[in-house]
């Protein structure tokens, strides 16, 4: 039974059973279950453990714990990451798209009749920029400012 009380769906023992889209691939490709749809999880986990334990990380958080305070590793180290790593696989999987290459890949794409065209890309570009640099930094200060009334 599901919190909500459903009963538990194992989606490996029934197919899929919801309303079919033209532009949806075929339902085995929404099977994504089981370890191996966890693996990349559980590599970004182990990854991140070995960096943290390596005599490199180590050095890595003393230098910024020696130069920076806490408030600007917190808003502007942990801004200037996430967004470098949301932006370079962004733009991977746009090159990908806008290039057609390589082929095999294509076979993967959820929404393969749909083509998103260089402009389009540039407007995607445009508001996600434009989100990140408008909503992040208010939004941190403001969370900044009230996590210091609770530490106080």
């Amino acid at each position: 039974m599901t919190a909500f009380g459903a009963p538990q769906r194992s989606i490996e023992s029934q197919p899929y059973r919801g309303k079919e889209h033209k532009w949806a691939k075929d339902p085995l490709s929404r099977i994504n279950s089981g370890l191996k749809a966890l693996s990349p999880t559980f590599a970004l986990l182990l990854i991140t453990i070995l960096i943290n334990r390596s005599t490199t990380g180590q050095s890595a958080y003393k230098w910024l714990n020696a130069n920076y305070t806490p408030f600007q590793i917190n808003a502007w180290w942990t801004f200037g990451i996430t967004s470098i790593v949301y932006w370079i696989g962004g733009l991977i999987f746009m090159a990908l798209d806008l290039t057609e290459r390589p082929r095999w890949i294509f076979k993967y794409k959820l929404q393969p009749s749909q083509r998103v065209s260089a402009q389009g890309y540039g407007r995607i570009c445009w508001v996600v920029l434009r989100n990140q640099v408008s909503v992040f930094p208010p939004d941190y200060f403001l969370a900044f400012l009230y996590m210091k009334t609770l530490i106080l």
